[in-house]
């Protein structure tokens, strides 16, 4: 494997997994607020409501991630066009 090809590889692996991380927490920070009235009203433990977001990130990524590569995938020429 030559060297750029090494580079570009990390590169985008690199991109892809501070893109998950940024999607994943907008996500759960909005699911959060959208949710929070219900869980107060039903005086949801602490530890309820985090094992529910534990269990719900797996799903996330599934929706998220094949988007992700694709957006990835259509910047990284854009980026190194330079």
């Amino acid at each position: 494997m030559k060297i750029i090809d090494k580079y570009l590889i990390r590169q985008f692996l690199q991109t892809v997994f501070f893109s998950l991380l940024a999607f994943i927490l907008i996500f759960l920070v909005i699911d959060a607020m959208e949710n929070l009235d219900d869980f107060i009203d039903q005086n949801v433990p602490w530890i309820n409501i985090l094992h529910y977001y534990v269990v719900f990130t797996p799903e996330i990524i599934k929706l998220k991630l094949l988007l992700l590569f694709f957006l990835v995938q259509c910047s990284l020429p854009v980026r190194y066009q330079r």
